[in-house]
């Protein structure tokens, strides 16, 4: 079970769900990474998806266009598992198989951690908030405290 932040993952997974996200809400969570990345001079880019479309773009600092295409590979693996990108990463390198064998390809999807699924409570996943530029873990912590502190969780 991976563990980041002191919390398992798959938790983080369970209790961060629910029925009314919108997209101020989402809107307010990405807003407030942005805020941390420029007060703590991270380097990051920021996106997040609902239903495939695209309600929340920026960078910080000395972001790349490396950053913004890891952070679409890590939000379609997210999106594809309902899982955060993180979860799915630990599995696949314990899986002998590669990506293609799973039936994804490495153009499309990326192994990294720093895409988190944005779930109803039922458990669907509707899209991801997703940070790239940082490692893996450090880009998922961050998206999972910044949701946690928006939804009081």
């Amino acid at each position: 079970m991976e563990i980041v932040g002191n919390i398992p993952v798959e938790e983080q997974e369970m209790t961060i769900r629910r029925d009314d996200w919108s997209v101020e809400v989402i809107n307010r969570i990405c807003t407030s990474i942005r805020e941390w990345a420029l007060e703590n001079r991270k380097s990051i880019y920021i996106l997040a998806r609902v239903n495939g479309f695209v309600l929340y773009s920026s960078s910080t600092g000395t972001a790349s266009r490396n950053n913004t295409i890891w952070a679409e590979k890590k939000a379609r693996l997210a999106e594809q598992y309902g899982q955060s990108s993180l979860r799915v990463s630990a599995r696949a390198e314990k899986d002998p198989r590669s990506l293609e064998e799973q039936g994804l390809n490495y153009h499309d999807y990326g192994i990294s951690g720093g895409s988190f699924p944005i779930l109803l409570s039922s458990g669907l996943c509707i899209g991801s908030i997703t940070v790239s530029g940082m490692k893996g873990e450090e880009d998922h912590q961050l998206v999972v405290d910044s949701i946690r502190k928006d939804l009081e969780l």
